[in-house]
């Protein structure tokens, strides 16, 4: 059975340090959405990239949520539904490969609830919410061996 793990909250509570306890302890592999943010702000809209843009992720992409309706008319598309479709292409083409796959990144914020009800229906798909190193799923506070556990048997 193919999942994927939605690893959400606000930036510095401990979502990639959830993400490589689930890659070295449990064998996951890991999508950082702000790698694929960075890449994909180089590649399809360079001129809204700068040199440090890894360092400032957040605020870049509230920026850019402020003004994509000036960005779609300077440029003739839409940022925010570019990165949205984007980002869910690339989290169906890696679920293809991989059985169990973690996301993380605040940039999942806005568009987590979509990315799970499209991705294909053989794919398990939970959001684990990360605040201050605490992890919630559905609620529940958790700890790592038991998101490591959803959607097994045993789970």
């Amino acid at each position: 059975m193919k999942r994927v793990l939605l690893i959400h909250g606000d930036p510095g509570n401990g979502k990639s340090t959830l993400a490589k306890i689930l890659k070295d302890q449990y064998f996951f592999n890991t999508v950082p959405v702000d790698d694929v943010y960075v890449d994909f702000i180089l590649n399809k809209f360079h001129s809204l990239h700068f040199e440090a843009l890894n360092r400032y992720i957040a605020p870049h992409y509230f920026w850019i949520r402020e003004y994509h309706e000036y960005i779609r008319k300077d440029l003739g598309r839409d940022p925010i539904d570019d990165w949205h479709e984007h980002l869910l292409t690339t989290i169906k083409e890696l679920s293809n490969l991989y059985d169990d796959l973690v996301v993380e990144g605040f940039l999942l914020y806005d568009c987590k609830d979509q990315i799970e009800n499209a991705l294909p229906k053989g794919v398990k798909t939970f959001q684990v919410y990360v605040k201050d190193r605490e992890y919630t799923v559905q609620d529940k506070i958790v700890v790592p061996e038991q998101i490591a556990a959803l959607g097994k048997a045993s789970g």
